[in-house]
């Protein structure tokens, strides 16, 4: 059963859909998919339905826009606060204790706002207390909170738990990363598992086959 509704729709809808505050787009729901019986399996006491919330996005010819989705459990889970950032070229989210700063330009352009520094079109920085990932999509530098990437991407770097990992893919190339000064004290790193030079200062640079590489500093 597909339904589409603006306005009362069913009775099992949530009071906002039925009767808005606010004129929104069209919802859609259904309950055929290939999940639902897999579904029914798993919740046999729990219709399976699926909601969609349209939207439309109206820009001048030839212009384009910035979406970002970010999926979440119905219950449970913060709804994220989104902001305009990079004069438009970007959108700010706060999700719980979580900041996430994600750029998608039309062309590589220069950024330099709250602590971040980058030569990029398409970029996330996240950050969660000590926790950091900074991943450049597309561009040739990302900078923020002592951490680096200098090099074309797509590469990325994080840090979890004190614990600093990343990786590079694409074409073949040599991409340099930089570490806060205390990340960078005693530490080995591997690439692809193996062992290879110290970090030598501030940075330390990886030239890397076409594929894909992960690496790890400890």
């Amino acid at each position: 059963v597909a339904r589409v509704s603006y306005g009362p729709g069913p009775d099992t809808w949530p009071e906002e859909y039925r009767a808005p505050k606010e004129p929104h787009a069209p919802v859609m729901t259904h309950n055929f998919t290939y999940l639902g019986k897999p579904w029914s399996q798993q919740q046999p006491k729990v219709p399976y339905e699926e909601r969609q919330y349209c939207a439309r996005l109206e820009q001048p010819v030839g212009q384009g826009y910035l979406c970002v989705l970010y999926p979440r459990r119905h219950e449970g889970e913060t709804v994220p606060a989104y902001a305009p950032w990079a004069e438009g070229a970007g959108a700010f989210l706060t999700i719980g204790a979580e900041k996430h700063f994600v750029l998608h330009a039309a062309t590589e352009t220069a950024v330099k706002a709250d602590g971040i520094a980058a030569t990029a079109a398409t970029f996330v920085v996240k950050r969660k207390g000590d926790d950091r990932l900074l991943s450049l999509v597309r561009g040739t530098r990302l900078a923020a909170d002592g951490f680096s990437i200098t090099g074309a991407g797509p590469a990325t770097i994080r840090m979890d738990g004190g614990v600093v990992t990343g990786e590079i893919s694409g074409p073949a190339r040599t991409v340099s990363f930089e570490v806060p000064a205390k990340m960078r004290s005693g530490c080995r790193l591997y690439v692809d598992g193996t062992e290879v030079a110290a970090p030598d200062g501030k940075t330390f640079s990886m030239a890397v086959e076409a594929g894909r590489h992960v690496f790890e500093l400890k």
